[in-house]
């Protein structure tokens, strides 16, 4: 597998992250980071399953903090968490109007490690028609040690471009793990098995929504 050095940066475009569950922006922080002062709308498509007013909470703090640190936008269609697949009809609907007009459309990789993150992916095949898509690697499931965070998995396509981008980026994530207590305890462990790799550098792809 190559990874290629690249600029993250995508100047002039418009740029819409959909992301299965508030937390998933953790993924994508790189580019968000990359790409302050472009016009940037997250769509968070589930309302996160357990504790939904903890959860609701979470998700107004961390709109509030990547609105005044980067200019990003926020909603959330509050669909059920753990069945998206049932729901892309909704959800492109309700997507269509949050934002419309976006030139790149950034998701999730479809790894098979979780139905949702999938389904958030084939909902952007849907959705992005002519525009850019952008995929981002998430995380193989489970507690072991070390297992993969933020880096594509074995299989995955031979190329894939990364940036790293040092305490900034670190700075970013951890502001955005540490804001969805929640979380915790799958998101601390995540953060120590990625290490400061997954903190300083962000992998993605281009391509998909033709294929």
């Amino acid at each position: 597998m190559q990874r290629l050095e690249a600029p993250a940066r995508f100047a002039g475009q418009r740029l819409l992250y959909v992301l299965p569950h508030a937390d998933d922006e953790l993924f994508v922080a790189g580019l968000l980071f990359a790409n302050a002062g472009l016009p940037q709308t997250i769509v968070w498509l589930t309302h996160g399953g357990l504790l939904p007013r903890l959860r609701a909470a979470e998700r107004r703090r961390m709109a509030t903090m990547l609105g005044r640190r980067l200019g990003v936008d926020c909603y959330c269609l509050e669909l059920a968490d753990g069945d998206l697949g049932r729901q892309l009809d909704l959800a492109a609907v309700a997507l269509a109007g949050l934002a419309p007009g976006p030139t790149v459309v950034v998701t999730t990789e479809p790894e098979g490690e979780h139905d949702d993150h999938d389904a958030a992916f084939a909902l952007c095949r849907r959705v992005a028609g002519a525009e850019r898509m952008v995929t981002v690697p998430c995380y193989d499931r489970g507690w072991r040690w070390r297992r993969r965070v933020g880096v594509p998995c074995a299989a995955a396509a031979p190329e894939w471009s990364q940036q790293r981008m040092g305490r900034g980026l670190a700075r970013l994530r951890l502001r955005l793990a540490l804001g969805y207590p929640s979380q915790w305890v799958f998101l601390l462990p995540m953060l120590a098995s990625g290490g400061a790799r997954f903190l300083t550098t962000q992998c993605w792809r281009e391509g998909l929504a033709i294929l």
